[in-house]
């Protein structure tokens, strides 16, 4: 007698526990909420840009480079996307020369988000256009013509820091970039840039 009720004793206790796991199963799996998953996000933007390129020859008595930078870029989750963005940069400092530059790029991006904050890099490649000079600053004459003009392949990369203003906004607090053209005359340098990106669906 005292064999079966401990038999009994020891299914209702088994029976207890499964309940009280089931219970617990299922409480855990109601506070698990699915995070959905990011969808893509298409972006245009355009910046305000300053370049200190480094001509030949004579690199260190040029000045620097000014113009704009627009593009776009599609984002896919988690954090990697493609972007293309056009460069126009003007002379600063020998207007009467116009030395500039223009350049189309498109390559891979990068980028990590935490709450309204975000930093993103860039690697692209494409085509540059310049009319650089071909003889040093100091030699420069009235109606002397120094200038040449010359497309190549160039490169482009770096990153940025950007801040969510709103849920389409962002402002491109900063971004430095390294750039360089393949020819012995064409610009490379630093680009520093800020700016505004506005997205059209997220």
């Amino acid at each position: 007698m005292s064999l079966q009720y401990t038999r009994k004793v020891n299914s209702v206790r088994f029976i207890c526990l499964l309940l009280a796991v089931a219970f617990g199963v299922s409480a855990a799996g109601a506070q698990i909420v699915p995070t959905r998953p990011r969808r893509p996000e298409l972006a245009v933007f355009g910046e305000v840009s300053i370049n200190k390129p480094h001509w030949n020859p004579d690199p260190a008595h040029y000045g620097v480079l000014y113009g704009g930078i627009a593009g776009a870029y599609l984002q896919a989750r988690p954090w990697l996307g493609v972007e293309t963005r056009a460069l126009w940069l003007e002379s600063a400092d020998q207007p009467d020369h116009e030395e500039h530059q223009r350049a189309l790029f498109l390559g891979p991006r990068i980028e990590f988000v935490h709450r309204r904050i975000s930093i993103d890099g860039i690697v692209l490649g494409g085509v540059s256009h310049s009319d650089y000079p071909t003889v040093p600053i100091s030699s420069y004459s009235d109606g002397q013509d120094v200038l040449k003009a010359s497309t190549t392949p160039a490169m482009e990369a770096g990153g940025g820091f950007n801040v969510r203003l709103s849920p389409r906004i962002s402002w491109k607090l900063g971004e430095v970039l390294y750039g360089r053209s393949f020819s012995a005359n064409q610009p490379q340098g630093a680009t520093f840039s800020s700016g505004i990106a506005v997205r059209l669906f997220r």
